[in-house]
């Protein structure tokens, strides 16, 4: 967004940046890797196995599968970015 307000306006990454609200450290910082990709793969494949079951009995199945996870890291896979259940969720990132 901000590259785009700089290519057709003419403004300077500063101006840009101040006119999109963002910090200029966090338009040239290159997003990091998602670690937690194969993690929520496994709770979802979990969660549909068990659907009844909630995000602390998928974190202990998990842990007993050899993962080794934060219980915030496990329940924040195991909810999607609007508070989405696994097994519902069809968010493709989350």
């Amino acid at each position: 967004m901000v590259a785009e307000v700089i290519a057709t306006h003419g403004l300077s990454q500063r101006r840009a940046c101040g006119l999109c609200e963002i910090t200029r450290r966090s338009f040239r910082r290159a997003p990091t890797p998602d670690r937690n990709q194969e993690l929520r793969q496994r709770l979802r494949a979990l969660a549909e196995e068990r659907r009844r079951w909630g995000c602390p009995m998928l974190y202990q199945l998990v842990r007993r599968e050899g993962w080794r996870v934060n219980h915030k890291r496990g329940s924040s896979g195991c909810t999607g970015k609007k508070g989405c259940r696994c097994a519902g969720a069809d968010d493709a990132n989350a």
